[in-house]
């Protein structure tokens, strides 16, 4: 590598200019850039101000100008806490972990390798509660990963160095640091911002919504075109993170196979060249455009999406939709697919609300009902939620009136099999017909109840090509301890236990009745809408938040892919009025406890 001299021009402050680096073709530009965590709102001031925290140097090459750049060990040590060991050999630098698991960027052929890539999800330093919670991770389990390799040139992706240092997109090293816990750093063209999705590291929700018109900014600012550079990077990374970041889809607008054969450039190319020309605009209205059709075609029942939109981006697309007109089959199948499962979740949750007397439903979904005759128990909650503050006070002194049954679904669950044995119950039905998922924590929580106090969640990396189990203990009676007690107290559950669900029923809500099905439980009604993969948040690399389901793909314990729904034991068929559909079936206390009943008894 040889050696330059910089030219440094000290009167603009921030920023250095080199007239070149270790290569004659690579002149470059550093500048200091703003890191925003958090707002702040004075006194006299009705609006939040971000507050700068510190800058960071980020560097922008002549050949793109507009597209940041940072070096690797910067990235981690500021925005993860990390420091990696890092190997040099020529132009490739290797980044490893203390378990082993490794990035490594070869600057001269432009390739991406990695060991365990999801190993680099995670902050250290994240937290889910300041004492402790009802799940105890324990030991988990792997098969042996392999490393994959992708060309960057492939996406027309660079990657620099200087001799010491791997230098990549900042954008790019956020899409697999986002993880699943919602945390990154994203760029929205002029400053950083740290997001903390799910208030990990600071108790707060750091979203960008949380960030509002100061992270907007430059997404609303419609006078200043779209650097051409940027735009194409912008392109280009998407393509990359839709072919290697994402697992399963057998659910997209777009189709599977075209996807998976052709790429997702190759498939907007061949059957959507408007989206491409849109996306690489320098209009923003027509950028916005190109985005919004892109994930109409990417809509994969609910995991991928764009998310909390800008301003501009809502005036753009409601201004300039009627453009949609080339992409009439795209449009109406997104749309039919979206207004279908409006109309069915309105008529579930109304007929549930007659059936079970529920007032309100919408904003009280969870509900307990319980039939005599039958001895037959509903237990329903359309959403998996753990309230991690609340387990927090309940748990400095154990005060059973601090049980966050209200605000926690593994609370709520819990506490109404209690119930259900206090009436007398023998059957109980899970209701999940309108569950569309949430936080696996919770998930884990309910599966203990059913399963001795232990939960695994098994899972398909389709990125490094490995499976893994993760392992959980469940605290049933809340005494603070993990032990035999805890499998001693789910055995007074002995219900004949039904799993109901329908097309609603997405993603956790797809998951519990795989895992209860695998403990030779039986499942109800329709089968579930699958959604197997978990979420991870991100942006683009100018900044339009996005979430996409992501390469840990969660299957059944033997492996298989349940990304289209778990299979029913007792079909329930919706019976149809003319042109509206009565799932009052559904409900039916008589028809299922004769089921469960016969079901069990074969088994015994």
């Amino acid at each position: 590598m040889n050696k330059t001299r910089c030219i440094v021009i000290s009167a603009l402050v921030g920023l250095t200019l080199c007239c070149c680096s270790h290569s004659a073709k690579e002149s470059y530009k550093d500048k200091d850039i703003n890191i925003i965590r958090k707002m702040e709102k004075k006194e006299g001031e009705e609006k939040s101000t971000p507050v700068i925290d510190k800058t960071i140097s980020i560097r922008f090459y002549d050949s793109t100008p507009n597209v940041p750049y940072i070096d690797v060990s910067s990235y981690f040590k500021e925005f993860f806490n990390t420091t990696l060991k890092k190997e040099k050999n020529n132009n490739s630098y290797k980044y490893s972990l203390e378990g082993g698991e490794y990035i490594e960027f070869d600057s001269q052929k432009d390739l991406f390798s990695s060991y365990c890539l999801r190993a680099f999800n995670d902050h250290p330093d994240f937290k889910t509660s300041t004492s402790k919670t009802f799940l105890k991770t324990e030991e988990s389990n792997h098969t042996t990963p392999s490393i994959n390799t992708i060309s960057l040139k492939n996406y027309e992706i660079d990657i620099h160095d200087n001799g010491k240092e791997a230098y990549v997109p900042f954008s790019f090293l956020s899409k697999f640091t986002g993880g699943y816990s919602s945390y990154n750093a994203q760029y929205n063209g002029k400053d950083i911002y740290v997001i903390d999705g799910h208030g990990l590291l600071t108790d707060e929700l750091r979203d960008v919504k949380y960030y509002a018109d100061s992270y907007y900014e430059v997404a609303n600012d419609f006078t200043t075109d779209r650097p051409a550079d940027l735009a194409k990077y912008t392109y280009n990374e998407l393509c990359f993170v839709f072919d290697n970041f994402r697992g399963y889809t057998s659910q997209l607008v777009f189709g599977d196979n075209n996807l998976l054969s052709l790429g997702l450039n190759g498939l907007i190319d061949h059957y959507y060249p408007k989206i491409k020309e849109y996306i690489l605009s320098p209009k923003k209205d027509m950028y916005y455009l190109g985005i919004y059709y892109l994930f109409l075609g990417l809509f994969d029942g609910g995991h991928t999406a764009i998310t909390n939109t800008s301003d501009g981006y809502v005036e753009s697309i409601s201004k300039i939709q009627s453009i949609g007109v080339i992409y009439p089959k795209m449009s109406r199948e997104y749309a039919t697919r979206m207004v279908a499962k409006m109309n069915d979740g309105t008529t579930f949750k109304q007929t549930k609300a007659q059936i079970f007397g529920i007032e309100d439903y919408d904003n009280h979904p969870n509900y307990y009902a319980y039939n005599a005759e039958t001895k037959t128990a509903f237990v329903g909650f359309d959403s998996f939620v753990v309230d991690y503050d609340g387990w927090d006070n309940y748990y400095k002194d154990k005060d059973p009136n601090k049980i966050p049954v209200e605000t926690d679904s593994y609370a709520f669950v819990r506490s109404k099999f209690y119930q259900a044995k206090k009436d007398g119950a023998e059957n109980l039905v899970l209701d999940l017909s309108t569950n569309g998922g949430g936080n696996s924590d919770a998930l884990n929580g309910i599966v203990g109840l059913f399963s001795k106090g232990k939960s695994s969640v098994h899972a398909n990396d389709t990125f490094n090509k490995y499976r893994d189990v993760e392992n959980f203990s469940v605290d049933i009676n809340l005494d603070g301890n993990y032990d035999e007690l805890d499998a001693q107290e789910t055995e007074q559950f002995d219900f004949n236990l039904g799993v109901l669900t329908s097309k609603l029923s997405f993603s956790c809500g797809n998951l519990l009745p795989s895992v209860l099905k695998g403990y030779g439980y039986k499942i109800l009604g329709e089968q579930s809408g699958g959604g197997s993969c978990a979420v991870i948040q991100e942006s683009t690399a100018d900044g339009i938040p996005y979430a996409h389901s992501s390469y840990h793909c969660l299957s059944d314990a033997a492996g298989n892919n349940i990304d289209a729904g778990v299979p029913v034991d007792f079909p329930i068929e919706r019976q149809m009025n003319g042109n509206e559909a009565d799932v009052s079936n559904f409900y039916n206390f008589e028809s299922i406890a004769n089921y469960l009943k016969d079901a069990y008894r074969e088994i015994e």
